[in-house]
This record gives structure tokens, sequence and C-alpha cells, in this order.
């Protein structure tokens, strides 16, 4: 799939965000479920599945570079939004400016 991370193993091991067992368990049962991942069995190890993208999948590639691009653009480091507000936090929004306006 991404980053050539193809089984649950190692979705695990190398998850950036330090997603819990759990959860990503839930996620690809989930996005399996409802046609956004196919999971076959590997032919190297019968416990294990290997995830791979669907067609429609593959056609949210873009869109989604493109909205990590824009965030990366009107975003900082630490989260904040670049905006007029918040002169004392070097003019980034707190979530509630940004939901309030």
């Amino acid at each position: 799939m991404i980053s050539n991370r193809r089984s649950y193993g190692e979705l695990f091991a190398q998850s950036e965000e330090g997603i819990a067992s759990n959860i990503l368990a839930n996620c690809l049962k989930r996005l399996t479920a409802s046609g956004l991942l196919t999971r076959r069995p590997d032919p190297d190890h019968w416990q294990k599945g290997v995830y791979s993208l669907t067609e429609p999948t593959i056609e949210l590639v873009p869109l989604l570079a493109h909205m990590t691009a824009w965030g990366r653009r009107h975003t900082q480091p630490q989260g904040g939004v670049v905006g007029a507000g918040g002169a004392a936090r070097g003019g980034r929004l707190t979530v509630m400016e940004r939901v309030h306006g």
C-alpha cells in the first residue's frame, strides 16, 4: 500500500502515528468491508494477509496528496494555523478561534 507496508505487522510496526493495535485492526476491517482495501492471504505465511488499495482508493491518492500539501502550506509545525489573530502566539490561531472565527 503506502510506503510498501502491506501487512498488519508492517503497518503496525512502522506506524508514524503510533496507532494502537486494536484501532489499526478495526480500521483495516472497516476499510476492507467498505471496499477501499482488499485482503488476500500472504503466500509466504498462512496466518498473514496482504492488503492492497482498490481502484476507487487509488483514485483518492492525488486528492490526499493535495490536501497534505495544503496542510503543510497553511499550518505551523506545532499544528497552529497561520492567521491574523493570536499575535501573542506568533500569529497562530487556537482551535476555538479557527472554529468560531
